[in-house]
């Protein structure tokens, strides 16, 4: 699933996203989604800036559900699980927290043993730029 990150958010734009594994927490995830405009951003947060903690998880579902175009959890069987709101929202809470952050844009996907080493490049240069310039990682990737 690796493809380069463009500094701009296109119309139908998707990024490759990687969660690695945390041990006797969750395993590994590999996924695509639609990033963030800032406007939609803004948007999400002011809708969750006056609820509660169960309308809050609900809309964070959602907004994952929404923007991921696929992924490669697997269930006990070894096959790979439906994206829908329900299996989301039965993620183990970390793995739950890292997509919702990646997918929000406050947070960078993990460097995937599997990418190529021009876009573990690109992924370096946009976490060192977000952090010096103290933005939101998804900032940095639009223009």
């Amino acid at each position: 699933m690796s493809a380069e990150v463009l500094g701009l958010i296109e119309d139908g734009y998707t990024e490759s996203g990687y969660i690695a594994a945390v041990p006797q927490l969750h395993p590994a995830l590999r996924f695509r989604f639609r990033p963030l405009l800032t406007e939609e951003r803004t948007a999400f947060l002011k809708s969750i800036a006056n609820t509660d903690r169960s309308q809050q998880d609900k809309k964070a579902t959602a907004l994952v559900k929404d923007r991921l175009q696929e992924w490669d959890l697997c269930g006990r069987d070894g096959s790979v699980v439906p994206l829908t709101a329900d299996v989301i929202k039965r993620l183990k809470p970390r793995l739950f927290e890292r997509l919702f952050g990646i997918v929000l844009g406050s947070d960078a996907p993990d460097e995937d043993p599997e990418a190529s080493p021009e876009d573990r490049d690109q992924l370096s240069a946009d976490k060192e730029a977000a952090t010096k310039a103290d933005k939101p990682f998804q900032q940095v990737r639009e223009v």
